[in-house]
């Protein structure tokens, strides 16, 4: 299978301080939180393992 990971900005209101994102992938995959930050929500799938 082919790994596929795509990154979507959702959108930043300029009355809003958070910028949202979307990512998408299908296979294991490194995010670099850029020393800030960061809140996961699994939105489709039965399980995600998030390390620190």
């Amino acid at each position: 299978m082919k790994v596929k990971w795509i990154e979507e900005k959702t959108g930043l209101h300029e009355m809003e301080f958070i910028e949202t994102r979307r990512h998408t992938f299908n296979s294991p995959v490194i995010h670099d939180n850029h020393n800030s930050v960061n809140v996961f929500n699994l939105v489709e799938g039965e399980e995600v393992t998030v390390e620190s």
